[in-house]
């Protein structure tokens, strides 16, 4: 606070400031105890452009960051970009902007919420400062960030997000949030009774927890919907083996030209006519052949008998 109020302040001095602010922000805070730390680092930042790449550029470099510390920073960038001065605002556009960017695809949800919600606002805020230059790559890369910008602005999810900010980035002045009202009480607009300001981290967490809950809802209906189904053609999977096992049995019993091999015991037995002149034995195994043979197939069964 010394810094931002002091015209005169030594570089050592803000040097400790800013690693206080750090080390404050590292830790696990309330969102409005956080957003007090970023307005005051916004305005250290504003008040001294040449700190910010130096010090926020490494931040966001560091793939150990928390995600929550993380989020911190991309409201700090954020907001140095939109507030800085004419004169270095599009030099700190393109150095901060670019490695800002890949949070858009973070898996952490509030950093990435966080992350469109802010990118929206710059790109929204300062696209017509951007001129399109004649070489191949400056064309290319415009192209990527005028779809990026298209998809944010029209993205039903972005869109709801910003609805449920009420639009508090829109008219979010660091220099009045600095001061002893924008800190000890809320805008008119947002409440009707003097309090302290609502964050605007609390606000995306809240949203986002409110659209978790209708996701893991479609999620499960999902899930349940791809079981029935598997269920449905597992048991339809079933029924054609089965169908096709009772077709085969029926082609082997239906098939008049199976070869039949009796055992060997029993042809000996039939073919063996023993002293008394009569086997019985042959009979008995002929008629069970004869019994075997599936009575649709006209075959006709010659025995010869020799006596």
């Amino acid at each position: 606070m010394i810094c931002v109020l002091s015209h005169y302040v030594e570089d050592d001095i803000v040097g400790e400031v800013t690693s206080s602010i750090h080390i404050c922000l590292y830790r696990n805070n309330l969102p409005a105890v956080r957003q007090y730390l970023e307005t005051f680092a916004i305005l250290l930042y504003l008040k001294f452009p040449t700190l910010a790449e130096e010090q926020l550029i490494p931040i966001f470099h560091d793939k150990g960051m928390r995600q929550q510390a993380l989020s911190s920073y991309v409201f700090i960038a954020a907001n140095v970009i939109l507030h800085s001065r004419q004169s270095v605002q599009i030099y700190h556009l393109n150095q901060l902007l670019p490695p800002i960017l890949p949070f858009l695809t973070s898996h952490h949800h509030s950093l990435r919420g966080f992350t469109q919600l802010l990118v929206h606002s710059v790109l929204s805020r300062l696209w017509p400062t951007l001129h399109p230059e004649t070489s191949e790559d400056a064309v290319f890369e415009r192209r990527c960030f005028q779809e990026l910008k298209d998809y944010l602005a029209e993205n039903s999810d972005c869109v709801r997000l910003r609805v449920s900010i009420e639009g508090f980035l829109d008219v979010f002045d660091p220099n009045a949030s600095g001061t002893p009202p924008g800190i000890f009480s809320a805008r008119p607009e947002v409440s009707d009774f003097e309090c302290v300001p609502v964050s605007v981290m609390e606000r995306v967490i809240e949203f986002l927890n409110d659209v978790r809950e209708d996701l893991r809802q479609a999620i499960a209906n999902d899930t349940v919907t791809i079981k029935n189904e598997d269920l449905a053609v597992g048991e339809h999977h079933k029924s054609d083996e089965s169908v096709s096992e009772m077709v085969k049995t029926g082609q082997e019993v239906l098939d008049f030209q199976k070869k039949i091999t009796p055992h060997r015991g029993d042809s000996e037995q039939a073919l063996n006519l023993n002293t008394r002149g009569h086997s019985g034995v042959g009979d008995e195994y002929i008629s069970r052949i004869i019994s075997g043979i599936h009575p649709c197939k006209f075959v006709c069964v010659y025995i010869v008998v020799a006596f």
